[in-house]
């Protein structure tokens, strides 16, 4: 038996737990930022997106510099390899940038829609008709949304045919009149 007093743990720093809250929001922007990729095709309205246009700006500032601050408190060789580390330093901000700012406009459209969301129908302006890839077939690129979510991809040819750049359509699906999620769209005569 082993009749040692127990010896409390130290609480972590408060860096380290910044250190975790930071990560934890990166990883919430990047999976808001990737929702296309699993098939939830969540479009904000254009008015969600001119009301919070400069939260979302401060937020991806403010995530870039989470990105940055990561960077340099990691245990980088500096010397051996600058110019990956040149690399690292002018992607990962940037990267940072687009997802925090992308979180914004998304998070709460999208949990709205979850939870509260109705059958409703959103207008958007069509800006060019894209080329099928293997993640989005049939295209249609919108004006005035993010990146990442300017694309409505995925509905069949026999409804997308019609539509050319210039053109007004209606998506509906569930949502609310900050977002929906895209299940049926139309072209508004």
């Amino acid at each position: 038996m082993n009749n040692k007093p127990l010896q409390p743990q130290a609480a972590p720093s408060r860096f380290a737990r910044l250190k975790i809250a930071a990560f934890i929001w990166v990883l919430f922007c990047l999976l808001l930022s990737v929702t296309k990729v699993f098939g939830f095709q969540c479009f904000p309205s254009l008015e969600w997106i001119s009301l919070i246009n400069t939260v979302s700006t401060i937020t991806g500032i403010f995530t870039a510099v989470l990105m940055l601050v990561f960077l340099l408190y990691t245990d980088r060789d500096f010397e051996k390899k600058p110019v990956k580390n040149a690399i690292f330093f002018i992607v990962f901000p940037f990267l940072g940038y687009v997802i925090g700012k992308n979180s914004v406009f998304i998070a709460v459209p999208m949990i709205f829609a979850i939870f509260f969301g109705y059958q409703t129908e959103l207008v958007f302006m069509v800006s060019s008709i894209g080329e099928g890839g293997r993640r989005c077939s049939n295209p249609i690129n919108v004006d005035g949304l993010p990146v990442f979510f300017d694309s409505i991809c995925n509905f069949p040819q026999s409804v997308t045919r019609d539509i050319k750049p210039g053109d007004r359509i209606m998506v509906g699906g569930r949502g609310t009149s900050l977002g929906v999620f895209a299940s049926r769209i139309r072209r508004v005569e």
